[in-house]
């Protein structure tokens, strides 16, 4: 059988569920380790025959290996039923009753590996085809059985692991915690139960349980900022959990928390703090409180706050990893995928709004690139980031698509004043700063309305992006309103239409500017399509707007030195053809004419048309 490390496990379940078990080493207990004898089994289910037909250990805790008497590592990956010498069908009965039909069992029993009688809880795992065994081990014999539960010990131990079947039983993480406050309400009966938890400076409450007649204080601050409770907690109290039958010994630590107490009528309280790399993360309350004698409180409070922090670690982690997935790391913003399903998740919830999609890029971004280099264009995009923030309401999608390339949705009243909005961007002057210099930018942005311009995101997405063209087209710091006929082009700083190009062309032409970049100024889709392209927006966006890029690398010196030369040589309208190898999207070579033509623009200087040829 292949062996399974329980550290494996521990991964497994952080990537695949907010789950408690996989406790890093800060949040366990005194010993490294879960605080009473834990396992996870995987359980094989005969669904056909409605049984269970094996129970493999996947996580055991040292403690457990202690109680059985033997190593962790040598049963990690093992058959129970290879281990234990007890009854292996009871076992089974018991293990399919929680996989398969959700059930708890608890129960006393004599346990063979252990050598004695156990009160034990099987439990469902919110890891599917598992399920978590908590034990205590008790000395016992028959007569005696119906009288441990009123022991401290064993009722506590028996109320420890029906607390952490509540933790593990719920997948999602609002319903576990307050399954776990109303457990813990059977024997800790306070007026308040609460969860605090500790971001930057603030410590507020994120889950209670109240008594009749008490307030909620549900996302209220708590008066005390992580750097106070970590002294609390660690220099005062000594203890880890904290008993104050009365607060007025509260007043000569902190007159803050004193006052807080009172106004919230808080006479009494106790509180277990939450760890997580060594950092105080949060704390369990119960004010005004009264206990049962059944429980030892500490052991209670030290194995709860334990897998409390340790489902915080975990719910941290599984929230860093989706803001991962669907946020730019560079800037912050959603990235393509967020974007896409918020944008979609708008539409679903306001299928009749009103809505305006704009994508923005900077201009001449490559030119910050080298110039500045990457450093600073990563500067740039991130400025750019927090212009996007100030400019537009708080409710607005905003992401970086990729690159340079940003996106904005807006909807209901900004989505009416785009204009007004894009105006100020796109006219007042950006700047952003690297190592000590201020260095300007543009962008140039267009956008498209839904429902009036398209009936679908994807259409919305593509006449935004043809308006964006339309406005590199024509000098670019600017912005465009989606028009029927943009794809075509509007009246452009080089003196004539795109629509009067694309009817006047009878072949792939193509403008740009006659230096080494070579910047595209325009391209014909006919070009585009020669070369293999879908479309002009991937012509554009793979060959990056430059002439370079359609040529075959091999090629490429000697094709810049030819326009150099040629441009160069005398006469206000020099003109020509030479042949050479272009480069088509898949990397294949072509062999193609040029017939050019160079002019002098006003505003754009001196621009080469070219006419190619398939040869």
């Amino acid at each position: 059988m292949e062996k399974v490390s329980s550290h494996g496990f521990d991964d497994a379940m952080v990537g695949q569920t907010q789950v408690v078990f996989s406790v890093p080493e800060s949040a366990r207990g005194r010993n490294g380790d879960f605080p009473v004898p834990f396992v996870v089994f995987s359980v094989d289910i005969d669904e056909q025959a409605q049984v269970a037909t094996d129970a493999r250990y996947v996580f055991v805790s040292r403690e457990y290996g202690r109680i059985i008497s033997r190593d962790v590592d040598n049963v990690v990956g093992r058959s129970y039923l290879e281990v234990s010498e007890g009854d292996k069908d009871a076992w089974l009965s018991r293990c399919y009753r929680v996989v398969a039909l959700g059930e708890t069992v608890s129960d006393f029993a004599y346990d063979p590996l252990v050598r004695g009688w156990i009160c034990f809880n099987l439990a469902p795992s919110a890891v599917d085809g598992c399920c978590v065994y908590t034990l205590v081990r008790v000395s016992v014999d028959d007569q005696q059985r119906k009288q441990l539960m009123a022991s401290t010990d064993a009722r506590t131990s028996h109320f420890i692991s029906e607390m952490l079947s509540e933790l593990a039983a719920e997948q999602d993480h609002g319903a576990a915690m307050n399954s776990m406050l109303a457990k813990m309400s059977e024997v800790v009966h306070a007026d308040r139960l609460s969860v605090f938890e500790c971001s930057g400076d603030e410590t507020t409450t994120t889950f209670e349980l109240l008594a009749p007649g008490v307030e909620s204080q549900l996302g209220a601050s708590f008066p005390a900022t992580r750097k106070v409770l970590e002294f609390w907690f660690r220099n005062v109290t000594h203890d880890r959990v904290v008993l104050v039958p009365n607060v007025s010994v509260i007043q000569r630590v902190s007159e803050p928390l004193y006052r807080w107490c009172v106004a919230s009528n808080v006479q009494s309280l106790l509180a277990a703090p939450f760890y997580s790399g060594g950092e105080i993360v949060g704390f369990l309350g119960a004010y005004n409180y009264q206990i049962d004698d059944v429980v030892d409180l500490n052991r209670l409070f030290e194995a709860v706050s334990t897998f409390i922090a340790a489902r915080l670690e975990n719910r941290q982690l599984i929230n860093s990893l989706r803001q991962a997935s669907s946020h730019d790391m560079l800037t912050g913003l959603l990235n393509r995928r967020g974007s896409q399903q918020a944008i979609r998740e708008q539409l679903l919830a306001s299928p009749h709004g009103h809505f305006a999609l704009a994508l923005l890029d900077v201009d001449d971004f490559k030119r910050v690139n080298d110039v500045y280099g990457h450093d600073a264009g990563d500067e740039a995009l991130r400025q750019m980031s927090r212009t996007l923030r100030r400019t537009f309401p708080r409710e607005a999608i905003l992401s970086r698509n990729g690159g340079d390339e940003f996106l904005v949705m807006l909807s209901g009243d900004s989505a009416r004043n785009v204009d007004d909005l894009l105006t100020g961007l796109t006219v007042d002057g950006l700047s952003f700063t690297y190592e000590g210099e201020q260095h300007q930018y543009s962008i140039s942005a267009g956008y498209a309305l839904y429902p009036e311009q398209a009936d679908n995101v994807r259409e919305l997405l593509c006449k935004a992006d043809a308006a964006l063209y339309a406005v590199k087209l024509s000098g670019k710091a600017g912005y465009k309103k989606y028009a029927s006929g943009t794809e075509d082009g509007t009246r452009m700083r080089l003196g004539f239409s795109l629509q009067d190009v694309l009817e006047s062309a009878p072949y792939a032409l193509m403008v740009s500017r006659a230096n080494d970049q070579g910047e595209i100024l325009f391209a014909s889709s006919e070009l585009a399509h020669m070369l293999g392209y879908d479309s002009m927006y991937e012509f554009m966006r793979t060959t990056g707007g430059s002439y370079a890029e359609i040529v075959s690398p091999g090629e490429r010196e000697r094709v810049r030195r030819t326009i150099e030369r040629l441009g160069n040589g005398g006469g206000g309208d020099p003109r020509g053809t030479f042949d050479f190898f272009a480069q088509t999207k898949d990397g294949q070579e072509m062999a193609v004419r040029a017939n050019f033509r160079f002019v002098d623009i006003d505003d754009s200087g001196r621009v080469v048309y070219t006419l190619f040829y398939n040869v």
